[in-house]
């Protein structure tokens, strides 16, 4: 029997519903962190265990008081690229709701960041979940 993946969620705002089909269907243990600062001290803590990383959009960097903002995930993508890279490739992953603004350059700002081995640039919350974790 082959062991359950190791997969970082950093959003804000998991849902059970997308951590249990994972879990269920797929065999993925998630582990979530609500923002980009926690997200980035476990990745670092678990480099070796890690399989892959899923990014949410709309997310904030340390505080429950911040607002959500597209702006925390593109100062932090380049270094989360980094960590991905740093011990053994991990595969990281967008999945986000679109809910703010901004969504219509997502595409262009993930273009050439060298994602090379997702089928989309970034998957829709909830619409793809099963997709991403396929």
């Amino acid at each position: 029997m082959k062991p359950k993946l190791s997969v970082l969620w950093i959003d804000d705002a998991p849902t059970v519903s997308f951590e249990d089909l994972a879990d269920e269907v797929f065999d993925i243990d998630i582990h979530n962190e609500l923002n980009y600062s926690d997200g980035i001290s476990w990745l670092r803590a678990n480099l070796k265990s890690c399989d892959a990383v899923i990014l949410d959009v709309n997310c904030k960097f340390q505080n429950n008081a911040e607002i959500p903002s597209m702006d925390v995930f593109c100062e932090n993508l380049d270094l989360i690229k980094e960590l991905c890279n740093e011990d053994h490739f991990i595969p990281w992953f967008v999945y986000s709701a679109g809910d703010y603004d901004g969504e219509e350059h997502l595409t262009h700002i993930l273009k050439g960041r060298g994602n090379t081995w997702s089928k989309k640039s970034f998957y829709k919350k909830p619409i793809n979940g099963e997709e991403l974790l396929k």
